[in-house]
């Protein structure tokens, strides 16, 4: 069985303004005491060619509960566009789509946050008791300067990321590829939380295509066997070659454990996954989303 690996409804405290949101010519803070805001370390300029994780980007989705805004899912996007076009997967996204005016996205990279809106989106079927059944499971999203009320996220006392303002600049994009084969090297790049770290981080994996597949509507898949145990947040994350191409994007891990026979070492759920090829992702949505 696979489950989606964004990160949803772990009920974090509020995100709220200090010194109240109709305080006008003060500045604005929001506290972020879950660890569901990660901060890209790297810069938001320079080329994708030279680092692929400069065209990583962190959403986190914020529900406007009690006069401020909560924190209640979050997960992984890449840059295919210098003007800021994006894609992920719609289960990331799907709060948003569902109640635009109760939840924001929002998308961090570096040292400053984006507003972003949902382009285009396609349904989410669901399974039995929550899980996600294999499909199209892609969005598009456009990064904007936010609008939310306040101008900076705090954690700890510490500034993680600031509101971004003034024009757009131009981003650094990935390269789309064409669909693996199997047995080819790819890496994926992501944010997730580790279990002994509070906010999510920076992940790389490497690892190889196992095989190839076909979802219930057609969207051609593969799965990956990787080194590393993937986390929480990943979904969205984009599946690179060598050349740091985009070959698919990372949507799905197995949820129940199944140890490889010995002597081969261990293979976990966690450690294989599914994702969208890259053939499913030009466009992303079918008739517009």
């Amino acid at each position: 069985m696979w489950q989606w690996y964004g990160v949803a409804g772990r009920g974090d405290p509020m995100v709220r303004s200090l010194g109240g949101l109709g305080h006008h010519g003060k500045l604005m803070r929001a506290r972020l005491g879950g660890w569901l805001l990660c901060v890209l370390i790297l810069g938001a300029q320079g080329s994708a060619q030279e680092s692929p994780a400069k065209s990583i980007l962190h959403l986190v989705v914020f529900k406007n509960e009690m006069g401020g805004y909560r924190s209640v899912a979050a997960g992984t996007a890449f840059l295919i566009s210098p003007t800021g076009t994006a894609l992920t997967n719609s289960h990331v996204v799907d709060l948003v789509r569902r109640d635009p005016i109760g939840h924001r996205l929002v998308a961090i990279i570096g040292r400053e946050f984006y507003g972003a809106k949902i382009v285009c989106t396609n349904p989410l079927p669901i399974g039995a008791e929550g899980h996600a059944t294999l499909h199209r499971d892609v969005a598009e999203i456009q990064l904007n300067p936010p609008d939310l009320p306040f101008e900076e996220f705090v954690y700890d006392h510490i500034e993680m990321a600031r509101a971004h303002r003034g024009p757009l600049p131009t981003f650094p994009s990935l390269k789309m590829g064409e669909a693996p084969a199997v047995g080819d090297p790819v890496r994926v790049l992501g944010y997730g939380r580790r279990e002994n770290m509070i906010l999510p981080s920076e992940w790389s994996a490497m690892g190889t295509v196992h095989k190839l597949g076909t979802a219930p509507d057609g969207t051609p898949l593969f799965s990956i066997t990787f080194d590393r145990e993937a986390e929480p947040g990943h979904s969205g994350s984009p599946v690179l070659n060598m050349k740091s191409e985009v070959v698919g994007i990372f949507t799905w891990i197995g949820t129940s454990e199944k140890p490889a026979a010995k002597p081969a070492p261990p293979v976990t759920a966690r450690t294989m996954g599914i994702a969208i090829s890259a053939a499913a992702l030009d466009p992303a949505c079918h008739d517009g989303g």
